[in-house]
């Protein structure tokens, strides 16, 4: 089977700990797999607490956190996270924080055929 692009959604807010947006995959794709990248900045080191789909568990793929002098806090943070077989039909992804952040963007998408 072909890898598949199946759908794609996001969310942004400002001065959180966790944000939270409806995200649907497909029913009927073979080998699902969803994949959430939150991107977040903040002048402390937080990082990501957890990342549920369906209220499951998603597992870090990668991840990192720079300082720098960006002007939005100093410093910048990205992680991947994924989940084979995912529930099929719109459930929430939700990306929490170790600490309240300044910015929290949070990406998904799914795909069918990957494993």
């Amino acid at each position: 089977m072909a890898i598949a692009f199946d759908a794609a959604t996001s969310a942004f807010d400002t001065t959180v700990s966790s944000v939270t947006f409806s995200h649907t995959v497909t029913a009927g794709g073979a080998d699902r797999a969803i994949f959430v990248s939150p991107q977040w900045n903040d002048s402390a080191p937080d990082t990501v607490s957890s990342i549920t789909y369906a209220a499951a568990a998603l597992t870090e793929v990668s991840g990192a956190l720079v300082t720098s002098d960006d002007g939005f806090g100093g410093q910048f943070g990205a992680s991947h996270y994924r989940r084979l077989a995912p529930a099929t039909g719109a459930n929430n992804v939700v990306v929490t924080m170790t600490g309240t952040v300044t910015r929290l963007v949070g990406g998904a998408n799914a795909w069918t055929g990957v494993h």
